[in-house]
Formats: structure tokens, C-alpha cells, sequence
């Protein structure tokens, strides 16, 4: 049965527990954000030694959306600023929850 382009493409939400007390955070992202000219940009950005802005820019290009808000409970974007105020550690779990949502069986 045939499938169309949409359906293979279409967002996907995914909800990643966090921290120790139970905490969640709910990514919708485009699985077709990751093809080759995101591959080129973060190849690019990795070989200046840009390791950090490769990744959040690259889960800027992924997410869609989240719930993370700002200490007064105001929504944040997801762009590559607001995901580089994570850190490293978050920013990995955030893309290895988004891959392992994506390629379950790798």
C-alpha cells in the first residue's frame, strides 16, 4: 500500500523524563530535519571545533517544540540559543531521546 511523503515526514512528539523527581519534557520535532544539508552545517561547524553550537543548532533544526519555560513560566522557542543554555549534558540526552525515538531498532 502506498504511503505519501506527508505521512513519513509528519511531526512526532516524544515525552523524555528528566532529573531524579519525576520531571518530563515533551519535544515535538520534524523527523525530516536531519538529511544533508543539516549533516553539511554540523560537519562544518564540528571541523571549526564548534561542537556545542553544531548540536544546539542542529536540535533547533529538529524541534518543533517543547514545554521549557523561563523562570517566570513564560514559554521559551527552542532556537539554538535557548538549547545552548542547557549544557552539554541535556542537550544529549534531549538529541539520544529524539534518535532513539527516531531509529528505535539501531
Amino acid at each position: 500500500m502506498p504511503i505519501s511523503i506527508t505521512a513519513l515526514t509528519k511531526p512526532r512528539t516524544i515525552t523524555i523524563p528528566v532529573g531524579s523527581e519525576g520531571d518530563t519534557l515533551t519535544v515535538t520535532y520534524n523527523p525530516a530535519a536531519f538529511g544533508p544539508e543539516m549533516e553539511r552545517r554540523e560537519a562544518e561547524l564540528m571541523d571549526q571545533g564548534r561542537r556545542l553550537e553544531a548540536m544546539a543548532q542542529s536540535l533547533a533544526a529538529f524541534i518543533e517544540d517543547w514545554d521549557v519555560v523561563d523562570e517566570k513560566g513564560k514559554p521559551l522557542k527552542p532556537t539554538a540559543e535557548n538549547i545552548g543554555r542547557l549544557g552539554l549534558s541535556v542537550m544529549a540526552f534531549i538529541r539520544d531521546a529524539i534518535f532513539e525515538d527516531l531509529l528505535p531498532n539501531r
